[in-house]
């Protein structure tokens, strides 16, 4: 069996999908074409936030994703994926809010001058884009990578363990997950040191989900229930992402000072 998925711009024209197949940390691409991608049906589920939010064989379950996560930031990646997304997306806002979040997003741009990129980032990890072949222990895929391009591996990480509750991760969890995701790298990174990192994204993954909410309500089509839930979800987002920002740039400062020594 074979899924076909629609593609969007250059990044997203099955390169990813090729990439991530030929690690084996996808799934395997059959035919890329300018408009569509083919690849081979996994057979499973995709993970749920309840599967990395609880302990147990969650901590095991984890650990595996975090070689998985690893690998894939072993990619190269170019440019920012992320931050022209959310110009787009800015853009098709429009107006005042539009402009406001312009405005945020090159304050970002600006801040995250001298943070560790490079990196090919999956750009919407999150569990349901992560499924696991056959049962319980199963083999764990990546999918979905429309969004996938250059961009920060912190942003990533941040983005899987967080959670729309008022916990925003569960730590050991995360923590057995980056013990991993270091062994990847060679086993020269501080667990610590990736801890701190990942955590400094919390903001943007709000500004993201955020600006991606205001997005749909107003260019998406969906019935008025939908559009309603998306702007009450849009509406909690960016209060988490002002709220979060609070000392954002003193923190990220900090740690660039750090990570030059």
């Amino acid at each position: 069996m074979a899924h076909i998925r629609a593609t969007g711009d250059a990044e997203g024209l099955g390169v990813v999908d090729r990439m991530a197949s030929e690690r084996g940390l996808g799934p395997d691409v059959v035919l890329s074409h300018r408009n569509f991608t083919i690849t081979t049906f996994v057979e499973g589920r995709t993970l749920e936030e309840s599967d990395i939010h609880k302990g147990g064989a969650s901590e095991a379950l984890c650990r595996k994703l975090g070689v998985l996560v690893g690998k894939f930031h072993k990619i190269e990646g170019k440019g920012n994926r992320l931050l022209r997304s959310l110009e787009i997306m800015a853009d098709g806002v429009g107006g005042e809010r539009g402009a406001m979040w312009r405005k945020e997003i090159s304050e970002v741009r600006a801040l995250m001058v001298g943070m560790r990129s490079g990196v090919m980032c999956h750009g919407d990890l999150k569990p349901s884009n992560v499924m696991q072949e056959g049962g319980e222990g199963g083999t764990l895929k990546l999918i979905d990578f429309e969004l996938s391009g250059g961009g920060w591996r912190g942003f990533d990480i941040y983005k899987l363990f967080r959670t729309g509750e008022k916990t925003s991760r569960t730590e050991g969890n995360l923590r057995a997950f980056l013990e991993e995701y270091a062994t990847v790298g060679g086993g020269g990174e501080q667990v610590e040191a990736l801890m701190e990192e990942a955590l400094l994204f919390e903001p943007l993954t709000w500004l993201e989900a955020g600006i991606f909410f205001e997005f749909a309500t107003v260019t998406g089509g969906g019935s008025e229930e939908e559009r309603s839930r998306w702007e009450e979800l849009g509406k909690d987002r960016v209060g988490r992402y002002w709220e979060s920002k609070k000392g954002w740039s003193e923190r990220v400062e900090k740690f660039k000072r750090g990570d030059e020594q």
